[in-house]
């Protein structure tokens, strides 16, 4: 089908077939095929991310088939996103397709993915044009493993970043577990990542035991307990627990208004403790020399 010439050109697929079979009937200009394939790899294209060394089966026709995916080692890059490739080492699931007059959509309920450092089930939905439109993709993810957030830079889209934002994010995570996630990805690839609604990105995570440290100048936090969202080209924590230098965080929220754009992070909140520990706190930050006046008068 000459349809999918421009979208092979693109993803340049390569691989290695194995116990082929394939019948064609000329007369109806229809075939029926299935296979077997190893080491199928295909590039990067419209936002979609190159995969490599994909193992499993394959059974189809001109209008529609299926794409098992059996993977012990690959790995997934998404170039310009991500710092690097996401290693594989495990991948399963299938792939469904079939053509439409006006495009190609592949689809799956469920594919695992099994990384070093978290394990995800996935939903997806894409639409291929057959002519040169933007690609649609849908995709529900859910994550856990607890995940490390001294990882979490592997994973942080800084494509889409400030640079000084991912600087700030690749510090402040000093200690704590991510203990699971859900992630939605909708609308058409050329728009992401929808600062403009144009679709919906948007990264939920539960962070258990974090230490954060927010500036290098003030005391870090630690014991944080908090919510993450990440939607559209922001990020809001809301933190529900905390300590610091001997005061009890009530609550606390920290917002990055654009990923792209901010060049800082507001933070606001509530705390509980005495005096002497405010004080304390206060002399370990940059306005140590307005409170050493009033520390030594209350000592």
């Amino acid at each position: 089908d000459a349809s999918w010439m421009p979208v092979l050109q693109q993803l340049k697929p390569s691989g290695i077939l194995h116990n082929v079979a394939l019948l064609i009937d000329p007369n109806k200009r229809s075939y029926v095929f299935r296979g077997e394939f190893t080491d199928l790899s295909w590039a990067a294209m419209d936002k979609i991310p190159a995969v490599e060394q994909l193992a499993g089966d394959v059974k189809g026709s001109e209008q529609s088939g299926l794409l098992h995916i059996a993977t012990q080692h690959g790995q997934i890059n998404f170039p310009g996103l991500f710092r690097q490739a996401i290693p594989i080492n495990r991948l399963a699931g299938t792939l469904q397709w079939r053509q439409t007059p006006q495009q190609w959509q592949i689809s799956s309920n469920l594919l695992e993915l099994d990384a070093p450092d978290i394990e995800t089930k996935s939903r997806l939905l894409l639409h291929i044009p057959k002519r040169p439109d933007p690609v649609f993709m849908e995709m529900q993810t859910a994550f856990k493993n607890r995940l490390d957030v001294v990882q979490v830079k592997k994973y942080l889209p800084v494509g889409i970043m400030n640079a000084d934002v991912a600087v700030w994010l690749d510090h402040a995570f000093v200690a704590g577990k991510v203990s699971e996630g859900a992630a939605l990805l909708r609308g058409d690839l050329r728009d992401f990542p929808y600062a403009d609604h144009q679709g919906v990105f948007e990264v939920l995570l539960a962070v258990q035991g974090l230490e954060l440290n927010v500036h290098p100048d003030w005391p870090n936090i630690g014991a944080i307990n908090a919510d993450v969202r990440f939607l559209q080209g922001a990020l809001q924590a809301d933190i529900h627990s905390g300590v610091s230098e001997g005061l009890t965080l009530k609550y606390m929220s920290a917002n990055i208004a654009s990923l792209e754009e901010s060049n800082y992070v507001q933070v606001k909140g509530s705390i509980n403790g005495n005096l002497q520990n405010g004080l304390k706190y206060l002399q370990k930050t940059p306005l140590r020399d307005t409170v050493n006046p009033v520390s030594e008068f209350v000592a």
